[in-house]
């Protein structure tokens, strides 16, 4: 398989979480280079590269390994496996990695999850990754994401503590969730123009998609008291 390094870099930083997600799978067919995988019960991600076409299978045991060797590259590369090696070449450098065995990958996702919504919002990436900002700002430990009157809003703090919030108009009907720490990975891979799906009390879903990716998150709400909020 022949591929640009930074593309195949930016899709496995985009579906594991840069690193965070340390085990998957990669595998490529007709239909494109997929990565499904989940981290615990919190996080699902379906990963598409739409334009390679290679039949091949990657079950990879260390994301961030992987994510530093094709860091380490530029332009295009060849990957090749004999055995359980993965080897990773141009004409300037080379590498290798030993593969896992596909049956010791226990956080593929072979099936879709089964959440429905109504309708999707499109925002910039940036609203979220602000509030991040805000939770360090003022030391929060969640965001709270809310449609209220056509009114995005992702709240850091509590109600009469210190607080900072986001805002940005959208038609999309009301709901809220609680997003934890283990949401925060998945923001930090954000880039561009972002679709949500929400519902209150409900995995929120994230796409990002271009031409040459399609990338979905499923992100699942805390349990909180509302009244602590």
């Amino acid at each position: 398989m022949k591929i640009d390094s930074k593309k195949l870099y930016t899709f496995v930083k985009k579906t594991t979480l840069n690193g965070a997600i340390e085990t998957c799978v990669i595998r490529g067919s007709n239909e494109g280079l997929k990565i499904n995988v989940r981290n615990g019960n919190a996080i699902a991600v379906y990963g598409l590269l739409k334009d390679v076409k290679d039949e091949i299978t990657l079950p990879i045991k260390s994301s961030t390994i992987l994510l530093n060797i094709l860091n380490a590259f530029n332009d295009k590369i060849t990957i090749e496996v004999k055995g359980n090696m993965l080897k990773i070449f141009n004409e300037f450098r080379e590498a290798e990695i030993v593969l896992s065995s596909e049956e010791f990958i226990e956080n593929e996702l072979k099936e879709k999850v089964p959440f429905e919504y109504s309708g999707d919002v499109s925002v910039q990436s940036s609203i979220l990754k602000q509030a991040l900002k805000n939770k360090e700002i003022i030391k929060g430990d969640t965001l709270v994401v809310e449609v209220k009157n056509n009114v995005l809003s992702i709240l850091t703090g509590k109600v009469n503590f210190d607080k900072m919030i986001e805002k940005t108009k959208v038609d999309y009907a009301d709901c809220t969730n609680e997003l934890g720490a283990i949401s925060f990975d998945v923001i930090n891979v954000l880039e561009g123009l972002v679709k949500l799906s929400m519902k209150t009390d409900y995995p929120i879903k994230i796409v990002e998609s271009d031409e040459e990716k399609n990338i979905q998150y499923f992100i699942a709400p805390l349990e909180v008291n509302k009244d602590e909020k």
